[in-house]
């Protein structure tokens, strides 16, 4: 396989020995980058990878070179010329000290560079895999190219909602650096790109940026359709980080380039063709918080909730995702799609996975972990509105919210999941026998309970021969087997002969009459555990 890489690869100047920067007058020189690093550990692996970027021509941005090539990392796709190489400063940390990283990347070769640096034919000749990260796009105005292809890749499988993970156009590991200013109007310009990408597009798009009002920052997803900019919804839980929660209940205008907006925490994205199919979002911690912002938008009619989310990857962070979205879409009753940060960000304090889920009433319709992940499914809007009316308690009006439409005309949607064949049985043939013992027992419990508070001891079973008073016959003889009694407790009746029970019981008999019969409790198909066990069987002529 043929690997080519594009990024950022920075000068690396860290203190020696866990040292403070305050501590020290001499710093380690190496070089280091996301995309970079992933270069040189495929190359360690044996794999064919090529770095691609642009670095100056003097002797500094040769040394970068040479940095990879000692690796073993193809770069002859490297192009010259600009006037710097950005630089990171980084603060190890030690015991409970965190880790500090400073970035000097502001005019860097990269960031000033065109797409006519690059012979995008000649690099891609042979490749099978190409790698970029999330905090590309906010380099230049060119590289946001990426949230163009993923949507025109999308649109190709005839997604509808596309959700990318909370600041997608920075990546969530800037820390401290979010609030400058070559972020912020970075991540605005790349917004502008990404929502005339969308342009043509009947697909409700859900990107994250930093979107600075005055002097609060405010951690945004952004909605777009059709290229037009829907609205900003912010994230409400921050304590932690560099952000404001939106407390007013007004909506605040907004302006991105020429586009204008609104901004507010309470948007139900309302499909204009398909009245049910009512979108909100929640980012970050809002998925963590004890009251989510999920549970206040699907009691006002939100069927579907995007989590643009920003956990790292742990050992359990898979599983911990996938039963907060299991539990939450059967609590809500609603369809969660839900998209984490990739392995192209930062790793100097977390690593992120990529982890992308859709989910409906508990169940995990579709989950990809990987790089440039994507999980497509299908959610059953009718399905959920017809739960939620069994239930109740939804679509109060406590809670107002904006209404924003999206959407075009209804289209044929060919379908990628599956529905449960018995939705009533477990999915898989091994879990049927602790099922049926669970659903008998139940049974039997009810059953003993009643006699005991009655004051009874027999059990009187009227049979039909079908399997409804076989089981019947079962539980009863369960019963009566808990409360100490004998079998012959259990009286069995049918009309209009001794036929039809003893076929049921799957006994001999050579009369009519009351008669004694011992046999296994059985009907076709259905086996009983209880075997060799003595029934009365009374059959009118």
């Amino acid at each position: 396989m043929k690997i080519v890489t594009l990024g950022e690869i920075m000068i690396r100047l860290q203190p020696y020995d866990h040292l403070r920067f305050v501590q020290t007058d001499t710093l380690q020189y190496t070089y280091g980058g996301g995309e970079a690093n992933v270069a040189v550990s495929l190359a360690n692996y044996g794999a064919d990878v090529a770095f691609v970027t642009k670095l100056p021509a003097h002797a500094i941005g040769q040394a970068g070179v040479n940095a990879l090539r000692r690796y073993g990392v193809d770069t002859s796709k490297i192009t010259r010329g600009g006037d710097r190489v950005g630089i990171y400063f980084n603060e190890k940390g030690a015991s409970q000290r965190g880790s500090v990283c400073i970035y000097d990347r502001a005019h860097s070769a990269i960031q000033e560079a065109s797409t006519a640096d690059f012979d995008w034919d000649s690099i891609f000749e042979g490749v099978d895999w190409f790698h970029f990260t999330g905090i590309t796009p906010a380099l230049g105005p060119n590289v946001v190219d990426i949230c163009r292809e993923a949507c025109k890749a999308a649109k190709a499988k005839g997604v509808k909602i596309l959700v990318f993970p909370e600041l997608t156009l920075t990546g969530c590991s800037c820390f401290d650096l979010i609030a400058h200013r070559v972020i912020l109007d970075g991540a605005k310009a790349a917004l502008a790109k990404v929502i005339a990408a969308t342009d043509g597009t009947d697909m409700l798009v859900f990107v994250g940026l930093p979107y600075a009002a005055g002097s609060r920052i405010y951690s945004c997803a952004a909605a777009i359709c059709d290229g037009e900019l829907l609205g900003l919804v912010p994230r409400e839980n921050v304590d932690g980080s560099h952000f404001q929660s939106y407390d007013d209940d007004e909506a605040l205008d907004v302006t991105v380039g020429e586009y204008d907006s609104f901004l507010s925490s309470d948007v139900l994205f309302e499909h204009a063709s398909m009245p049910d199919l009512k979108v909100a979002v929640e980012l970050g911690a809002d998925m963590d918080a004890v009251t989510s912002p999920a549970l206040r938008h699907a009691l006002s009619g939100a069927t579907v909730i995007a989590q643009m989310a920003s956990f790292p990857e742990t050992v359990t962070s898979t599983d911990e995702a996938e039963l907060n979205l299991r539990y939450e879409s059967k609590k809500l009753r609603c369809g969660i799609v839900m998209a984490a940060p990739g392995k192209g960000e930062s790793t100097t304090e977390n690593v992120y996975s990529g982890l992308c889920m859709v989910a409906e009433n508990g169940v995990i319709l579709a989950s990809d972990e990987k790089e440039n992940s994507l999980a497509v499914s299908e959610i059953d809007i009718e399905h959920m509105i017809n739960l939620r009316r069994a239930k109740g308690g939804f679509d109060v009006c406590d809670y107002p919210h904006y209404v924003c439409p999206w959407g075009g005309e209804l289209e044929d949607t060919a379908l990628t999941r599956t529905y449960q064949k018995h939705p009533h049985l477990p999915e898989k043939a091994e879990d049927l026998p602790t099922y049926c013992e669970r659903m008998l027992d139940i049974q039997v419990s009810g059953l003993v309970k009643r006699m005991t508070y009655a004051g009874l001891d027999h059990c009187v079973v009227g049979i039909s021969g079908g399997v409804d008073s076989t089981l019947t016959v079962m539980i009863c003889a369960e019963a009566v087997k808990r409360m100490g009694l004998p079998s012959t407790n259990v009286v069995a009746c049918t009309l209009p002969s001794a036929g039809i029970v003893l076929d049921c019981l799957n006994c001999n008999s050579n009369g009519r009459g009351v008669q004694e019969v011992s046999g296994r409790v059985a009907t076709r198909g259905v086996r009983c555990h209880r075997q060799g066990a003595p029934v009365t069987a009374i059959a009118f002529p």
